[in-house]
């Protein structure tokens, strides 16, 4: 990134416009949605509000999620305070990912074939609970 670029501000804080911050972070990360992966980034600022508010979630919840991609409904889970780990496949964005969010856990595998059980039981034995999102 160029320090004269302005990023637009962080969904869940009031981002004017998060479709243009997500083509920006995709463009920025030297990627385009794979269809190989089901690539689809979830931009729209009201829809990622409301997941994480139907989710009901505080500090003393721990969460999955799955495919986290630009991080846009990363951005609003953590904002409700709970514990984050993210699962996603494709390594071209899990750098930029764990420059932006160091306190989320990231995981690099897929999904189908990773250990779920194992990961869950451990998410739950350092929260004390666990709830299962689909992201992005």
């Amino acid at each position: 990134m160029h320090s004269s670029t302005v990023l637009p501000k962080p969904i869940c804080q009031g981002a004017p416009n998060s479709s243009r911050r997500t083509r920006y972070l995709v463009t920025a990360a030297g990627t385009k949605p794979k269809k190989s992966l089901g690539q689809n980034f979830l931009a729209n600022q009201d829809i990622l509000q409301k997941i994480a508010d139907a989710a009901k979630l505080s500090p003393k919840h721990a969460v999955l999620e799955v495919g986290p991609g630009t991080g846009n409904l990363t951005r609003c889970l953590l904002a409700t305070g709970a514990s984050v780990t993210a699962v996603e496949k494709d390594r071209r964005l899990i750098k930029r990912l764990s420059a932006e969010f160091p306190q989320v856990h990231i995981i690099e595998a897929d999904i189908l074939t990773y250990d779920l059980p194992s990961c869950l039981d451990r998410m739950i034995q350092k929260q004390g609970s666990a709830i299962l999102f689909q992201g992005e």
